[in-house]
């Protein structure tokens, strides 16, 4: 039979273990998360400054909660002049939230879009990093920016298999290009 000693020394070493364990793992993500803060930051910076590599600066003109993540727009400026736009925008795909950078032109058109981050199926749902994926957008405006079956010509066409993927992605592009059209009647 074990004595009450040992059972209170069992348990003070392991409440011991376990507290100066969980005191670590928070010392380790205080230390480490202004660093991957400021990493992602950057990386960011880097993917915004890619849309529009003319541009000389792109302030933030709008934001707006989205329904799955928030929406973002900024004005690709050149010599104060504006020669487009970025949205970061997101929406719920099969297992993350995939979130869509898109360079905008003056006219409210798509120029080219790219996949900030996602964490879709490898093989399936990760379909929409593709050339031939992204390749869908150039020219969509908010009228044409909802999914259709193939052959319809009046929107975009998602990928069989990947239906959550390109839906979160449409999605995100439809929500991104109301908030920036919001804007610019505000605007006027």
């Amino acid at each position: 039979m074990v004595d009450k000693k040992e059972i209170t020394r069992i348990v003070l070493t392991m409440v011991l273990s376990f507290t100066l364990i969980g005191g670590l793992v928070v010392a380790v993500y205080a230390y480490t998360k202004p660093i991957i803060d400021k990493n992602i930051t950057q990386q960011t910076k880097a993917k915004l400054k890619a849309m529009f590599p003319e541009a000389d600066s792109l302030p933030l003109v709008c934001t707006r909660d989205g329904k799955d993540s928030p929406t973002l727009c900024y004005r690709a400026l050149k010599n104060n002049l504006t020669l487009g736009y970025v949205i970061s925008a997101g929406g719920k795909g099969y297992s993350s939230i995939v979130k869509v950078l898109a360079s905008v032109d003056t006219l409210q058109k798509i120029r080219f879009i790219g996949i900030l981050s996602h964490a879709e199926t490898p093989g399936l749902g990760d379909v929409i990093l593709s050339k031939p994926f992204a390749a869908k957008f150039p020219g969509a405006t908010l009228a044409t920016m909802h999914l259709v079956k193939a052959p319809a010509t009046d929107g975009i066409n998602g990928v069989t298999g990947a239906t959550f993927s390109s839906r979160a992605v449409v999605h995100a592009l439809n929500e991104g290009l109301q908030t920036l059209h919001d804007t610019l009647l505000k605007d006027k």
